[in-house]
């Protein structure tokens, strides 16, 4: 098996099929296990957050909705989740 890789990058919505909008972000590994894929997806979920919230009115804040994880390619032990945030204003 090569090198793990890990990937995080904003994707557009409206590519998604099924009920998927708002803002959408899809991590990739390769060559890590399940619960190493959850951390990494975990950990850069709340990077995009902290991202946003400094740099956002305070009257807004990015929420999470949900998230789907896909085996890509089980015999390389390729993950996939998207991620769906919306935008919450406090008025």
């Amino acid at each position: 098996m090569g090198q793990a890789y890990k990937r995080f990058n904003s994707i557009p919505a409206k590519v998604l099929k099924g009920e998927w909008s708002d803002i959408c972000y899809i991590a990739e590994t390769g060559g890590l296990d399940k619960k190493e894929h959850e951390g990494f997806v975990e950990r850069e979920m709340l990077k995009v957050i902290d991202y946003f919230d400094t740099r956002q009115h305070y009257s807004q804040s990015l929420v999470f909705v949900k998230s789907e994880t896909i085996n890509i390619n089980v015999g390389f032990g390729i993950l996939a989740t998207i991620v769906q945030f919306r935008i919450r204003s406090a008025y």
